[in-house]
């Protein structure tokens, strides 16, 4: 009946860069690969890696989240989570309630003023294609 929430994370792959994650994300993939059994079926062997790499994957890199909005800075999402967890406690007492709506304002005046500066650079960009 309803939509499901899609995941606004993914699997930061950069971070394979650093030696202590690589080091991390293939002991863990071996340590999966070596549990498989194997099976009669080649699609159902190859769903089983899959599933390995996958686990290995969400376990020991860190996830990155995408923005839905592009033009909503980090600091902006960073206001967005201290509101969110905000939201849990704010029934608790007049002084949270107050914090959490002025979150609120602060989240919509900053993503405005984010949302604003990034069609200024879009304009900006479209403008100097036109000029050459």
């Amino acid at each position: 009946m309803y939509n499901k929430p899609h995941p606004n994370t993914t699997i930061d792959v950069t971070q394979l860069k650093d030696d202590t994650i690589r080091k991390c994300y293939n002991i863990k993939l071996a340590g999966n690969i070596e549990r498989i059994q194997p099976a009669d079926n080649l699609s159902e062997h190859a769903r089983k890696i899959e599933s390995a790499i996958k686990e290995a994957a969400s376990t020991a890199i860190p996830a990155k989240r995408i923005a839905k909005k592009p033009w909503i800075s980090e600091e902006t999402l960073k206001i967005a989570e201290e509101k969110r967890k905000l939201r849990q406690v704010k029934d608790a007492s007049n002084v949270k309630m107050q914090e959490y709506k002025d979150l609120c304002k602060k989240v919509k005046k900053a993503a405005r003023k984010d949302k604003e500066s990034w069609i200024q650079k879009q304009c900006e960009e479209v403008e100097k294609g036109l000029e050459i």
